[in-house]
């Protein structure tokens, strides 16, 4: 984790390609959960990261 001058948490930007639809997917996703479709985007990221390592894991 990045953290700025002050401590805080420091994120950096992205930015990937997909179709419209799966774009309005997304979004329509966020808004059910009164989120932005940063964080959901965000969120799903870390997840599969995770599991990606668990997957990864020996034994």
């Amino acid at each position: 984790m990045m953290l700025d001058a002050m401590g805080t948490n420091k994120k950096v930007k992205i930015t990937f390609t997909c179709s419209p639809e799966l774009k309005e997917e997304l979004q329509q996703w966020a808004d059910s959960e009164n989120r932005t479709l940063s964080n959901l985007v965000e969120t799903l990221s870390e997840k599969a990261v995770t599991e990606q390592k668990q997957m990864q894991k020996p034994g």
